[in-house]
């Protein structure tokens, strides 16, 4: 027994699901159930009710993962008191896409620099393909992408989904609800760069109604966008958290859409190989504590 498998127990029971617990994790799903079952085999009892959907404990494994919970707590505890005895220093490489930079990030920062005082903070804020190149190439230690990560090389570990919008300024008038391909092509689009995630997104978006925008101009970096939008003619997609966090959003319309946008992942990537691993692993649990804070103040994020 040990604290993979109860945490993957805990996570399972908390998302409903072995597949959700495992990209929660960074884990494959057979990993995940893998571990779930040595545990079980370890303890002799049946621990989940899997023919049913959410995944539900057994009566049997309820006083488990209490006790498991219980473990975890332990753990961090434990963890939280070394690092007060032994105090982390040194430099940590973070990337962060920007709609990362222009919502939470700020908080992210701010509970690094209190909570690991030793360490020197190096940012890098970019596109989400170009944070993955520079860590595979070794200059970034951990980086915050929209869009999971697959790559041996690298750890992964999926933090939230985040909502698409339309948006568009209120000086134009007359639009449906909700928006349409059809309804947009009129309006310049003003998107991410070329290939990039959002970009992707848009152009598919318009293709499944086969219907061909008045063209689609590039602009990487949502607040750049919406501050280009403000005063212009163009439509553009935004993460909700973008959104939320934007101090003109009152200038605004911010539009449902038929067919709806695919909501997209974000998640932290990191070098497995990396001399600043512990440090790593202190960023990507502050980034979770806020995360969590963010939504418990009324930020949207969705947790699948």
């Amino acid at each position: 027994m040990n604290l993979r498998q109860l945490e993957t127990l805990v996570w399972t029971c908390r998302l409903g699901s072995v597949q959700k617990a495992a990209r929660q994790l960074g884990a494959s799903q057979p990993a995940a159930s893998a571990r779930i079952r040595e545990l079980e085999e370890h303890l002799g009892i049946q621990l989940l009710l899997r023919d049913q959907r959410p995944v539900r404990i057994t009566p049997e494994g309820r006083e488990v993962l209490r006790l498991a919970e219980n473990m975890l707590g332990l753990a961090a505890r434990m963890e939280n008191h070394a690092n007060a005895v032994h105090p982390i220093y040194g430099a940590v490489r973070i990337g962060a896409n920007h709609g990362a930079a222009s919502s939470w990030l700020p908080d992210l920062l701010r509970a690094v620099y209190r909570k690991l005082p030793g360490v020197e903070v190096e940012l890098v804020v970019e596109l989400s393909e170009r944070l993955t190149d520079l860590l595979q190439a070794g200059k970034l230690d951990i980086a915050f992408v929209l869009g999971r990560v697959d790559d041996n090389a690298l750890g992964y570990h999926r933090l939230y989904d985040t909502t698409l919008e339309w948006a568009i300024s209120v000086r134009h008038t007359g639009l449906p609800s909700p928006v349409t391909p059809e309804s947009l092509a009129r309006f310049p689009i003003l998107t991410d760069t070329a290939n990039s995630p959002i970009h992707k997104t848009v152009v598919n978006w318009f293709r499944s109604a086969n219907v061909k925008p008045r063209r689609i101009d590039i602009c990487s970096g949502p607040v750049d966008r919406l501050n280009l939008c403000a005063d212009g003619e163009w439509a553009t997609v935004i993460p909700t958290t973008v959104c939320d966090a934007y101090a003109r959003i009152g200038e605004f319309q911010r539009l449902a859409s038929e067919p709806a946008l695919e909501p997209m992942e974000v998640g932290a990537a990191h070098r497995i190989a990396s001399e600043v691993g512990e440090t790593v692993q202190h960023v990507l649990q502050l980034s979770r504590e806020t995360i969590k804070d963010w939504t418990n103040h009324g930020r949207r994020v969705a947790y699948a």
